[in-house]
């Protein structure tokens, strides 16, 4: 399996990882010794999953309260793409294009193998992977996202992975994932339609600091989060990371582009099924090969 993913790692967009750092190999270590849950679907939790001294380093470099820009979704909070943003971060910036060529490769290259099962399942075993990488904090008047799904937007996305940086022992935001009830229809299910579904919170992941929360992207994905109360001392700072398989590819299996799907998603909840049904019902749909997810 490494070997797989040492060659799909060489499509990121940054320097081939070192596998034989000390610091790569006990992350990758955790990660492969984590206990996976499938409920309610794929995860993993790892605590302390960055060694201690690059845990430290991290929140030194972390750059001072103004630097990172306003979120553009209108959330109240802040954020920095490693990859097109990293100029913003100044001082800071050579560590953190350093540790997302080391650390970060290291954390995604485990991630892709630990739900490497999966994602052969539904898309095919090419190893054609790609991923960003963010940095993200709370502001004051952060509002934190209702139940979703990367889904409906992004079905060619294979995994998740936020990277919990703060202090847990202070009353910090945490993940919360859900499940739809058994009378919840498929297609409201694959299209993120949650105003239609009976959404149950199924597990609470704290916010505890250097804690890993890695998860399958899928249509039984549902997760959200805690509001947290909006002051400074509450300061929440998350590395966060998106890997995905490559939309051609994915596109000629589903039968449809990232974007024409998120249409058909759309079109679902305004009452008009026939494309969404098509592609779920298609052979070899990538979206079928997860169903036994979707309810609990």
């Amino acid at each position: 399996m490494i070997s797989s993913v040492r060659r799909a790692i060489r499509r990121l967009r940054h320097e081939t990882l070192d596998f034989e750092h000390p610091s790569v190999k006990e992350i990758s270590e955790k990660i492969a010794q984590a206990d996976l849950s499938e409920s309610p679907f794929p995860h993993i939790v790892v605590n302390d999953v960055l060694p201690s001294q690059v845990y430290a380093a991290a929140i030194d470099n972390w750059p001072a309260r103004g630097v990172l820009a306003p979120k553009r979704d209108g959330s109240g909070g802040f954020g920095c793409d490693l990859i097109w943003q990293d100029s913003v971060l100044n001082k800071h910036g050579p560590f953190w294009r350093n540790f997302a060529r080391t650390i970060g490769q290291s954390l995604i290259a485990s991630v892709i193998a630990k739900f490497e099962p999966y994602n052969s399942l539904r898309f095919g075993p090419e190893k054609d992977y790609g991923a960003t990488f963010a940095l993200f904090e709370s502001g004051k008047d952060a509002r934190t996202p209702g139940p979703h799904t990367h889904h409906d937007h992004g079905p060619h996305w294979a995994a998740t992975f936020l990277l919990f940086m703060d202090d847990g022992s202070r009353t910090d935001r945490g993940e919360v994932f859900l499940a739809p009830s058994p009378q919840d229809i498929w297609l409201d299910i694959v299209s993120s339609r949650t105003q239609g579904l009976h959404l149950k919170p199924v597990k609470y992941i704290p916010f505890a600091r250097n804690t890993l929360l890695a998860w399958l992207d899928g249509p039984m994905s549902f997760h959200g989060a805690d509001q947290i109360p909006g002051d400074d001392i509450n300061r929440q700072l998350m590395f966060r990371c998106h890997i995905w398989r490559d939309p051609v590819s994915v596109s000629k299996r589903l039968g449809a582009s990232p974007r024409q799907f998120q249409t058909y998603c759309i079109g679902h909840g305004a009452g008009i099924s026939v494309h969404l049904q098509q592609l779920v019902d298609r052979p070899g749909s990538p979206i079928a090969a997860l169903r036994r997810f979707d309810t609990h």
